[in-house]
């Protein structure tokens, strides 16, 4: 084998390693993002079961029936103005500027002032 081709096998190689290393690692993170999905799925079915056992509490108690809970999820739905299916906290002002700020803001992004917190949530 000639020095060219001997240098050329030699950076193929570490290539070659070069990749299966990042190959390694991607598998890695895959692993990690299935965990962690699993763990998401899991939580998300505790939430649905305490969820549907607060409903059923309600509604065995005050005799609210799910028509009430629509229309109560709708509203809390609007508003933030979109219809969407989430809960965002609207934006709030600040009592020193009077700027709007994100709800999940501590301070104020513009003067810095410390926000109220508007609700538990």
């Amino acid at each position: 084998m000639d020095f060219f081709s001997a240098s050329h096998y030699g950076y193929q190689h570490g290539k070659i390693r070069q990749h299966e290393r990042q190959i390694s690692r991607t598998e890695r993170d895959v692993d990690r993002a299935k965990d962690r999905t699993r763990d998401l799925d899991a939580r998300v079915d505790r939430l649905a079961l305490a969820s549907q056992a607060m409903w059923e509490l309600v509604q065995e108690r005050t005799g609210l029936d799910d028509d009430d809970l629509l229309a109560k999820i709708r509203e809390v739905d609007l508003r933030d103005g979109q219809l969407d299916g989430r809960a965002r906290p609207a934006p709030r002002a600040c009592n020193a500027c009077g700027r709007q700020n994100n709800a999940r803001r501590s301070a104020c992004l513009y003067c810095g002032d410390p926000l109220d917190p508007s609700t538990a949530f």
